[in-house]
């Protein structure tokens, strides 16, 4: 009779935890080959759509939707065996939506992620259109997130290249926001992120009025300490959400190396 050890020894691995959101198969040797190559053949992710709440004067805030991603991917995917299938879950009693991303290559080999969001809209409001209007941004960010796809702009690490520290992308920072301010009534107050890899969190910065207007949600994540808004990896996608909401401007700012 076998004992317990031996029969559990004996079972087939089925999935590999990297932690409580990220599973894969236990291989994935095959499926990342497919990828790189396919990657190659991504055509970029147009900024097309508008968002109104945007516009000052003849400028309007543009962003790469959902369609956009997909186009822009899918073609590449399905040559090299790649398909991505993605799952929604609601919590109605939290009112939050999970959106579970799967990459699966023809090999077998797959990879997944969970994305977890409120699902509620200013207001709190609770219904069918906010649950869709989370779904589809949790969609867009998290296909994204998993085939290695971006349309946010970058000149903000340009601006900082050659000085490769914290002070250089605040100072950065904070031009961008005196710029904004010496415009006059136009000027389009921001926030910004400064992603640390070292520590996989994101420092929050930005104009002090729109951190005023949203202490709601930035006052959880003060460091009293560093006396800085720090957030991990979950807390910085669902701030992303919740300001989109809000229509509150938020861009990276990329961390330089020295």
């Amino acid at each position: 009779m076998e004992d317990a050890s031996t029969a559990v020894d004996q079972q087939p691995e089925q999935e590999f935890l990297i932690d409580k959101t990220v599973r894969s198969s236990p291989q994935l040797g095959q499926l990342a080959a497919a990828l790189a190559k396919a990657q190659l053949e991504f055509t970029p992710v147009v900024k097309g759509a508008e968002n109104p709440a945007y516009k000052r004067g003849f400028k309007a805030a543009k962003y790469a939707d959902l369609a956009s991603v997909i186009d822009a991917t899918r073609p590449a995917l399905a040559k090299n065996g790649l398909v991505v299938i993605q799952m929604p879950r609601v919590n109605h009693a939290a009112k939050m939506l999970t959106m579970t991303t799967k990459l699966l290559h023809s090999s077998g080999e797959w990879i997944e992620n969970d994305l977890t969001v409120p699902a509620t809209q200013q207001g709190n409001r609770y219904d069918i259109q906010s649950i869709g209007s989370a779904m589809t941004y949790t969609r867009r960010y998290a296909w994204q997130a998993i085939v290695g796809v971006t349309a946010e702009e970058d000149d903000d690490g340009n601006a900082a290249a050659g000085v490769g520290s914290r002070e250089a992308q605040q100072e950065v920072a904070a031009e961008k926001i005196q710029a904004r301010e010496t415009r006059g009534s136009k000027a389009i107050p921001c926030l910004y992120y400064i992603w640390h890899d070292e520590s996989q969190t994101a420092e929050i910065t930005g104009a002090d009025e729109i951190k005023t207007a949203n202490k709601d949600v930035l006052k959880p994540l003060y460091n009293a300490a560093s006396k800085t808004i720090v957030a991990n990896a979950e807390q910085l996608e669902a701030l992303k959400y919740e300001f989109e909401k809000r229509n509150v401007l938020f861009r990276p700012l990329q961390e330089n190396r020295a």
